[in-house]
């Protein structure tokens, strides 16, 4: 099985290799980028340090933890079509894109939830 996935990867050809990794780290720099110039505004402006923007900033250090410890190594697996970091780093990133993947979508919820109730209770206060 596992050669299978090797060769399936291995045809893909040099186009396909070059649009997957330019791609990646586009995302990554604009990753990398915008969640820091979001993190840097709430520390520069105390008015921006409210409930929701909290959970924002959890979002984008989240979003910042994965643009570094996992979206490097992933443009380096599409260049080389291989794994070649080691086993240990191996189950390093799977925890933290599973981390960051849960991460998110529980911040997200919470700013749902966080949201929500908050308009209730202003209208409720009116």
């Amino acid at each position: 099985m596992e050669n299978d996935t090797k060769s399936e990867m291995a045809d893909l050809g040099p186009a396909v290799t070059i649009v997957e990794t330019c791609v990646c780290l586009l995302l990554n720099i604009i990753s990398l980028n915008g969640n820091f110039l979001v993190c840097l505004a709430v520390y520069k402006n105390s008015r921006l340090r409210t409930t929701t923007n909290i959970y924002i900033i959890g979002l984008a250090l989240t979003d910042l933890l994965s643009a570094t410890f996992v979206m490097p190594f992933t443009s380096g697996v599409l260049i080389t079509r291989k794994w070649p970091y080691g086993n240990l780093y191996c189950n390093i990133q799977a925890f933290l894109v599973n981390f960051g993947l849960f991460t998110s979508t529980s911040i997200m919820g919470l700013t749902a939830f966080n949201r929500y109730f908050g308009n209730i209770l202003l209208r409720q206060s009116v």
